[in-house]
């Protein structure tokens, strides 16, 4: 799927109290990659280290649930600040993913360098915040969480169209055309 439809798209019901203030859905933004981010990490933290990892394998479902989650804060990232998510394909820098020889290993890098990133994220939205001019450092940490979403789904054998498409069902089962929440879906969240 192409990365300005999806935004479009998965942005087309945004509660308009978060709408109303670049302060508002700054903090919004942040504090919604960071928890993506965590919800992420912890689907992949508990099989890998509370149990066998061959016992209980990964919750792929629910993995590809939380990646649609943080890709829609990243969205809306590029929506504020005017950034063609297009453009975070191309800024992708390739990386030697075979410096490490275990899935397992592969995979928990990948949860590192994603929480690392998110923070930078943070850190540049605070600062494009401030200075429009920073735009293109917080472009550069989005492109680098991008790829690190791409290598993940690689990892987990997860399309990323399979995520973006799942993600815009779920926001537009949960939120009518005005981004109120529906309330028969509330139990689902």
């Amino acid at each position: 799927m192409d990365l300005e439809e999806y935004k479009n798209k998965a942005l087309q019901r945004i509660n308009p109290l978060v709408e109303a203030s670049y302060e508002e859905n700054k903090n919004y933004t942040c504090l919604g990659i960071i928890e993506e981010t965590g919800e992420i990490t912890a689907e992949i933290r508990k099989p890998l280290f509370k149990g066998n990892f061959h016992e209980r394998p990964l919750n792929i479902e629910k993995i590809k649930d939380e990646l649609g989650d943080l890709m829609w804060y990243i969205a809306f990232a590029c929506k504020k600040n005017n950034i063609n998510m297009n453009e975070l394909n191309i800024m992708i820098l390739l990386e030697d993913s075979q410096k490490y020889t275990s899935r397992r290993e592969r995979i928990i890098q990948l949860c590192i360098k994603m929480g690392q990133a998110s923070g930078k994220i943070v850190e540049q939205y605070q600062s494009a915040y401030k200075n429009p001019i920073k735009c293109n450092d917080l472009k550069y940490e989005l492109s680098k969480q991008y790829q690190n979403i791409l290598l993940l789904c690689g990892e987990l054998g997860i399309s990323i169209d399979d995520v973006l498409e799942h993600n815009i069902e779920k926001v537009n089962s949960r939120y009518d055309e005005n981004g109120k929440a529906v309330t028969n879906n509330l139990e689902n969240r």
